[in-house]
């Protein structure tokens, strides 16, 4: 179930429909308490007629010389595909997982910083897929996003990270990461001693 703040209150958490939690989710992108945004974007098919379609000329191109080359190379398109056609999103009460195909960061919400709904260029990180700038950060994105992004600063042991998350839901991506880090902070040992303190 996918939950988004309300458009009034970035504190209520309301449910809304979306895709059900898969196996890989399950096994590899497990968060912290309840899961409160979900989301599973697929690259287009018309990316993956062209991925495979160059695969498939590749195949034609190498076969009469080295059927096994053609093979080998056919299978590490399909399987590059694989790995880089699906981009996840999950945010729970303690933090944030990013992931295209197999890798990207999970980020605890104690360590955000800062979160925003932006846009960006495409010649900011020069394609899709895990793109890495030294001016700009690490970008997660695939075809479709419309140039929409979430923009996550966050630290990272002594490390202050920028990382980017091409998406159209980016508004609401914002207002629950913002719902958790106030859930987070009443939850805190600290509020909890202040509050202690307030009642005596």
């Amino acid at each position: 179930m996918l939950l988004v703040a309300d458009e009034t209150d970035e504190t209520a958490l309301a449910p809304r429909t979306t895709a059900s939690v898969d196996r890989y989710e399950q096994n590899f992108m497990a968060g912290e308490g309840t899961v409160l945004y979900r989301a599973k974007d697929r690259a287009h098919w018309s990316l993956a007629a062209l991925v495979l379609g160059l695969g498939g000329v590749s195949v034609a191109a190498l076969w009469p010389l080295a059927p096994l080359a053609a093979i080998a190379s056919f299978a590490l398109v399909a399987l590059t595909w694989l790995l880089f056609a699906v981009l996840r999103v999950t945010v729970s009460e303690g933090a944030v997982n990013i992931q295209l195909g197999l890798w990207g960061p999970r980020i605890p919400i104690s360590s955000i910083i800062s979160v925003v709904a932006t846009t960006y260029k495409f010649s900011q990180f020069k394609g899709w897929g895990i793109r890495i700038s030294p001016r700009f950060g690490t970008m997660y994105n695939m075809p479709g996003d419309g140039g929409n992004a979430l923009k996550i600063e966050w630290r990272d042991g002594d490390r202050q990270r920028t990382t980017w998350v091409g998406t159209r839901e980016a508004d609401s991506l914002v207002r629950v990461i913002r719902a958790a880090q106030k859930e987070a902070i009443r939850a805190s040992p600290e509020h909890a001693a202040l509050d202690a303190a307030d009642d005596t």
